[in-house]
């Protein structure tokens, strides 16, 4: 994640890549590129990116009902709703929802957001990376969900949702680097070249 490439950059563990080698750099989005935690791309390359949103079940909810992290709050919701298994994730739905930047770093910002989180306890029913298996199987029917495992579940369950939160939510990246003194230099390259060709 980039979190933890912005750590090993800046504690030397990554190899610094060379350009020249990677022809197929050409094919990236440039909104993903230059990003705060590698700036020019010297030590990483994206290598999928998507958006941290709330599903829900048609069968059991309005369309509309549920537009913002704020409603996941509501008392009707008791027991019922999925959060990832990510501390970060987690955090940045009550910093939105506090008004805050996903990224707040202020100690009393991320003691608010931790008070915040308590108060929906009440709501939540599992902490689970596996959306997409309790989602098709309807052992919940609201939560937070990464886009690409919903779009996956909705093919077996046609009931399910996503919807981007108004209040705000959370583009992530993945990416990729080279390990420092790497033994097979020449073919991690080509292995990077080979993920980002188009197909």
């Amino acid at each position: 994640t980039c979190d933890c490439i912005d750590r090993m950059r800046r504690q030397g563990m990554l190899t610094l890549l060379d350009k020249n080698k990677l022809p197929a750099f050409v094919n990236l989005d440039p909104f993903l590129l230059n990003r705060e935690y590698d700036p020019h791309n010297n030590y990483s390359i994206p290598l999928m990116w998507g958006i941290t949103g709330i599903f829900f079940n048609q069968n059991h909810y309005a369309p509309h009902a549920i537009t913002r992290w704020a409603d996941l709050w509501g008392p009707q919701f008791k027991n019922q709703i999925l959060l990832l298994d990510d501390p970060r994730d987690v955090f940045a739905i009550a910093f939105r929802t506090l008004g805050y930047s996903i990224n707040d770093s202020n100690p009393e910002h991320i003691k608010q957001a931790y008070l915040k989180l308590k108060t929906l306890l009440p709501n939540i029913k599992t902490f689970n990376n596996a959306v997409a298996t309790a989602a098709i199987d309807e052992d919940v029917t609201i939560g937070m969900s990464w886009n690409v495992d919903l779009l996956k579940a909705k093919q077996e369950n046609s009931q399910l949702a996503f919807t981007f939160p108004q209040d705000g939510f959370l583009i992530w990246v993945d990416t990729i680097a080279i390990p420092k003194n790497a033994p097979h230099l020449t073919n991690a390259y080509k292995f990077l070249n080979f993920r980002l060709r188009p197909d």
